[in-house]
């Protein structure tokens, strides 16, 4: 009787752990952040691309740092 008891408990023990998976909700996985898109500008010094906001302006030419603008555009060299 014992026996019986206990199978018929480790029966309904499997029984719901397999249907408590089937109706739980799937959960959720990490969420990709979607970034806004952003005008990208070329620092006339190095040649970097950077984020407009990001960037450091002097008068029509834009730069990826202080220390850049500083230094004034580089010359395009001939390959």
């Amino acid at each position: 009787m014992f026996r019986l008891l206990l199978l018929a408990l480790l029966v309904f023990a499997v029984y719901r752990l397999i249907r408590g998976r089937s109706t739980r909700p799937p959960v959720p996985g990490p969420q990709q952040r979607t970034l806004p898109e952003q005008h990208m500008v070329r620092c006339a010094h190095c040649g970097v691309y950077v984020p407009e906001t990001e960037s450091i302006g002097d008068e029509d030419r834009r730069y990826c740092s202080q220390a850049h603008r500083v230094a004034g555009p580089v010359q395009q060299r001939r390959r």
